[in-house]
């Protein structure tokens, strides 16, 4: 037998049987445990389940039948079923030197994978940059000429359609009077000063942002993100969000500290955890910490939101 898994569904092909009149199919989301009734009954050889999750592995097995009842199963075959993400929404663009600066919102359906990257792409067509989340600077163009961008999210399957077009902005140098065209003559709607470190959860910027502390003799810079907030918006994510602690300004090293409740969280959403800096970025599976051995160092009278680990850059 043999499945090919695409979007919310499986289609399943198998080889005929001498002397069968019907086939049972039987679907599990845990490997060879299939239990009655089947999941379907068919005559041909093949067939196909809608309405699965995505991101979500299925396995199956078919047993042939006739009136003397059902054969032994077929081998076991497994897939799961994933689609491209889905589109990102509120592009806005802010014009620099020669370059402009792209914020969006990351889609809430990453089809079943996590998002590895986007891109964007300037009108022109021919101006294309990639990023790990928002924000993303597209550079190379043109001072004085107007541009709007687009956004795709791309996971392991492939990439989303482009999303609708970011507002009109215009490059310029610091010497024209022009520059910095945002698109929007309101004072309120101008570009604020970046904080010095932040933490992004799919992209997006956690409301609690993040807290700092800096040793000056060292430039050393801690971040440390509100780890109830984070729990909070983590549980309504899917699986395999990426969670980036930012730094913003340029330090010789950087942590990103959490506790070790906050870690058995990511370790459930089989989250990927982020250090950037202006110079380096670590990648870390967040299932590559054993938090349960390392909860166990300290016994029992020691609650996990109490263990401290940090990661440095």
């Amino acid at each position: 037998m043999t499945v090919d898994g695409v979007d919310s569904q499986v289609n399943l092909n198998w080889d005929t049987v001498t002397g069968a009149t019907y086939y049972s199919v039987y679907l599990s989301t845990a490997q060879g445990m299939f239990t009655e009734p089947a999941a379907a009954t068919v005559t041909d050889a093949t067939y196909n389940i809608s309405g699965l999750t995505n991101g979500t592995t299925y396995y199956f097995i078919v047993k042939a039948g006739n009136s003397g009842g059902l054969s032994a199963a077929s081998n076991e075959a497994a897939t799961t079923p994933a689609a491209v993400p889905a589109v990102p929404t509120s592009v806005r663009a802010i014009a620099g030197n020669g370059q402009a600066t792209i914020s969006f919102t990351s889609p809430t359906d990453n089809g079943g994978y996590a998002i590895t990257s986007y891109e964007v792409t300037a009108s022109s067509g021919s101006i294309v940059r990639s990023g790990a989340s928002s924000p993303i600077t597209v550079t190379g163009l043109t001072n004085g000429v107007s541009y709007t961008f687009t956004v795709k999210a791309i996971n392991q399957v492939g990439s989303s359609r482009s999303s609708s077009a970011s507002n009109a902005v215009t490059p310029s140098s610091p010497s024209n009077s022009g520059g910095n065209d945002s698109g929007s003559d309101n004072d309120d709607d101008r570009e604020t000063a970046a904080p010095i470190a932040d933490v992004l959860l799919n992209g997006q910027v956690i409301e609690a942002g993040a807290k700092t502390t800096i040793d000056l003799g060292n430039r050393m810079l801690t971040i440390v993100v509100d780890g109830t907030k984070l729990e909070n918006r983590l549980a309504a994510e899917g699986q395999g969000a990426i969670i980036t602690y930012r730094a913003n300004t340029t330090f010789d090293r950087v942590v990103a500290e959490m506790d070790g409740q906050l870690v058995r969280s990511m370790i459930k959403k089989q989250a990927v955890i982020t250090l950037k800096t202006n110079q380096a970025k670590y990648v870390l599976p967040v299932q590559q910490i054993n938090i349960e051995a390392l909860a166990s160092q300290f016994g029992e009278s020691v609650a996990l939101q109490d263990i401290k680990l940090q990661h440095l850059l």
